[in-house]
């Protein structure tokens, strides 16, 4: 069997485009030598299934997992188009997945969601805890009436009142764990979730689908979606899963994968640079630094001593910093959305971190840091075990390990040129308190995308316009990729380029009346003098609402559409045009 024959099992169509079988047959060799691929393609020329057909068939081959990513809503939609009709020729286990925020029940934010599932796990603990305390108790009541074992009543009657503080202290956590919980967690946790990952993967689920079955039956389809991640051939999903480092780490733990079984596929690549600047930080919150707190407050181990000391005063130092740039009122005024507080010095470090090296006494910042990640890579082994045991029902995270993660990068790297750190604060809508959030920016592409695709087993970077090549390498940071670029399909005969003189639509000429007026009066001779329907582009969804709106008034046009970021476009346009 030929390369092409044994991967086109997962090619739905019946033909492939004239340069789709050579370009899959390129893509699999590039992938059976762990190569990088370059892929440009002219839109029409198949490059999503060029890409994805034969990195299924190498995953499903060596045990790998296939995530493809984009930053276009609308291709999302369509990967999940492509997804299912894969599944249709050759069966997949597939999994799309979106964001947090835009999947949340009960609408909070990532930090706010974390408490509540840290909460929400100990409760349920505490309940099981408390139901096997309650059946010790009625074992040594019983065995106080018998006489206690070997007739040693007093011995049961001590370990009796043992077990009713133990559990009068369990029933005072219960209270205060109950009032901060997310319902929808709790049922993950204590419910049956069986026919829920029946049902995800009997075809491919769009996020939006998983939201209403799941709530429907008071789930929380999110935190379900990354349990049910291991063993999948292909997630769906958008790029701050793979470009934002620290999310990048825990993705890849929600896939069971080491980052050498993962092939990722970026389209619209053209885009990775800029997305990358706007995921070129690292961040650590306040809770964050509490959470890791109390977690070594609870660990029997020597390391626990000097990781609470060092990130013990980065947490009073984050504090001090913030409460120090508050003025008068200052702290009334803040909301809940980040507000960036000035830390920068001209000729020293910032703020934060010489109030870090003003709070520290111990025996070295990088070694105490060096021991709280050691600590913090043992206590996420111990959480992994737990996990896969059966022990416990979720993948617990560990807090130490990304504080110390973090304090250690912020150390080595928040002097170095292109690195920017950042302090931010702002209301907790639960509690209303202020907290602090530390984050080091870099403003470097490839320091962000050289480390990913150093790290995973390879990767295929598809789009329009990729060239020249030597360019892209080098701003992402990829070493040696092969190359391959398919021009324009469409008959000459059907291309036409005109250049129109009108004011261009920078930011600050928008709002400008006399270019609004130009402008729609040049998109209505276009619509008006083109044959047939008019697909028309615009900078930001804003700006085609803006024209969509003074266009509508026309009486020489037709119907006019408006895509968005929501609505689904074939839906719009009743399937066809």
């Amino acid at each position: 069997m030929s390369t092409t024959d044994g991967h086109l099992r997962f090619f739905p169509y019946e033909e492939p485009y004239p340069n789709q079988r050579e370009a899959m047959d390129r893509v699999a060799n590039s992938l059976e030598r762990g190569q990088d691929v370059l892929f440009e393609g002219a839109p029409g020329t198949g490059k999503t299934l060029s890409a994805l057909v034969p990195a299924l068939e190498h995953a499903r081959e060596h045990d790998r997992t296939v995530v493809i990513t984009t930053n276009v809503h609308q291709q999302m939609r369509q990967f999940v188009e492509d997804a299912r009709a894969i599944n249709e020729a050759e069966p997949i286990r597939a999994s799309v997945f979106k964001g947090k925020a835009s999947m949340c029940h009960i609408d909070v934010d990532y930090q706010e969601c974390q408490t509540l599932r840290d909460t929400t796990r100990s409760l349920v603990d505490d309940e099981s805890d408390r139901e096997q305390l309650e059946d010790r108790l009625d074992d040594l009541t019983d065995e106080m009436r018998d006489g206690g074992e070997g007739g040693d009543a007093g011995s049961a009657a001590e370990a009796r009142q043992a077990v009713q503080e133990e559990l009068e202290r369990i029933d005072e956590d219960l209270d205060e764990e109950s009032a901060n919980t997310c319902d929808h967690y709790y049922e993950n946790l204590t419910g049956d979730t069986g026919e829920f990952f029946s049902w995800l993967f009997a075809d491919v689920r769009t996020p939006e689908e998983v939201y209403e079955y799941a709530g429907s039956r008071g789930f929380c389809g999110y935190e379900l979606l990354k349990e049910g991640m291991e063993d999948v051939e292909l997630v769906v999903c958008n790029y701050h899963h793979l470009l934002d480092p620290m999310i990048r780490e825990q993705f890849f733990r929600w896939l069971d994968r080491d980052p050498q079984d993962v092939i990722t596929v970026f389209d619209e690549a053209h885009n990775i640079e800029d997305a990358a600047r706007d995921h070129a930080s690292k961040t650590l919150t306040e809770n964050t630094l509490e959470a890791a707190l109390n977690e070594l407050e609870e660990t029997d181990d020597s390391r626990a001593e000097p990781a609470e000391n060092v990130l013990g005063a980065f947490t009073e130092a984050l504090r001090d910093t913030y409460d120090g740039k508050l003025g008068f009122g200052a702290r009334e005024s803040v909301g809940e959305n980040w507000d960036d507080v000035s830390v920068a010095n001209e000729d020293r470090r910032d703020d934060l971190t010489l109030a870090f090296l003003d709070r520290y006494e111990g025996r070295g910042i990088r070694a105490e840091c060096e021991l709280a990640l050691q600590l913090g890579k043992r206590l996420d082994e111990e959480y992994e075990e737990a996990y896969r045991d059966g022990e416990t029902t979720t993948r617990r995270e560990c807090q130490t390990l990304q504080a110390a993660a973090f304090v250690s990068a912020w150390m080595d790297g928040g002097g170095e040129l292109g690195q920017h750190p950042v302090v931010s604060v702002r209301r907790d809508a639960g509690t209303d308190e202020v907290y602090g959030r530390a984050e080091l920016y870099t403003c470097i592409p490839r320091e962000v995308t050289e480390e990913l695709f150093e790290e995973v087993y390879a990767s295929v970077l598809m789009s329009a316009t990729l060239r020249p090549f030597e360019v892209t390498q080098d701003v992402l940071g990829l070493s040696d990729p092969a190359t391959l670029a398919y021009g324009m399909e469409y008959p000459e005969a059907n291309r036409r380029t005109y250049s129109v003189a009108t004011p261009a639509l920078f930011a600050s000429e928008r709002d400008d009346p006399a270019t609004q007026e130009t402008i729609a009066a040049t998109l209505s001779d276009v619509v008006r003098f083109t044959p047939g329907n008019s697909l028309l582009f615009f900078p930001s969804y804003a700006e085609a609402e803006r024209y969509h709106e003074l266009l509508a008034g026309d009486p020489n046009l037709g119907p006019l559409l408006l895509d968005g970021s929501e609505p689904d476009t074939e839906q719009l346009s009743g399937g066809g045009w």
